[in-house]
C-alpha cells in the first residue's frame, strides 16, 4: 500500500510583500516553498519514503534556489541530493540557473556545477533541462516535464517524464 501526497504549497513573505505594497515597491522580496512529493509507503517489511521539494527567495529578475530530492527504504537513506542555485529571468516564462549540487548518496559524495534553464513552455509544460559537471570530467544532464491535465475543478492529473543521462561509469550508478 502507498500513499502520495502532492501539495503544492507556496509561502510569500506577507510582511515583507505588504510593507513593500504599502510603500509603493514595484519588486518586493518575495519567497515560495514548494513540495513536490511527500510519498510514505506501507507494507510488512520496508517503510519506502521520498521528498521533492524546492524553495526561493528573491526577486522578479534574480531569485536564490534551494532543491532537494531524498529517497528512503526502511533506516537506509538511497539517494539524497541538495542544490543551491542563482537564477535570472530571461524572459516572462524563463530563468537560466547557475549553481552547485552536492550528492549525499549514494557515497562517496559528488560536488557538481549546475547550469539550467527553467520555464513554462509553450501549452504550459513545465520543463526542466539541468546539465551538470564534475570532477575528473563527469557529466551528467537531467531533464523533465509535467503537464497539469484540470479534469475538473478539483481534480487535476499531472503527467509527468523525467530523463537522467551520465557520461561516466560509476560503481554506485552503474555505466552512463
Amino acid at each position: 500500500m502507498s500513499i502520495c501526497v502532492r501539495p503544492a504549497i507556496s509561502f510569500l513573505l506577507l510582511a515583507n510583500a505588504m510593507a513593500a505594497i504599502a510603500m509603493g515597491d514595484d519588486d518586493p522580496l518575495l519567497a515560495m516553498v514548494r513540495i513536490d512529493r511527500f510519498e510514505i509507503g506501507v507494507d510488512d517489511t520496508h517503510v519506502p519514503q521520498r521528498v521533492e521539494a524546492d524553495a526561493w527567495v528573491g526577486h522578479d529578475i534574480h531569485k536564490l534556489w534551494l532543491k532537494t530530492e531524498l529517497e528512503r527504504e526502511g533506516s537506509e537513506t538511497e539517494t539524497a541530493e541538495m542544490q543551491l542555485q542563482f537564477s535570472r529571468a530571461l524572459s516572462s516564462y524563463w530563468d537560466v540557473q547557475l549553481g552547485w549540487k552536492r550528492d549525499f548518496q549514494p557515497t562517496p559524495q559528488k560536488d557538481w556545477l549546475a547550469l539550467g534553464i527553467q520555464g513554462l513552455a509553450p501549452y504550459y509544460f513545465d520543463t526542466n533541462a539541468e546539465l551538470f559537471l564534475g570532477s575528473s570530467g563527469r557529466v551528467a544532464f537531467e531533464f523533465d516535464t509535467e503537464y497539469e491535465l484540470l479534469l475538473t475543478q478539483r481534480w487535476v492529473l499531472s503527467p509527468e517524464i523525467e530523463l537522467s543521462f551520465n557520461g561516466y561509469n560509476d560503481e554506485s550508478t552503474g555505466q552512463g
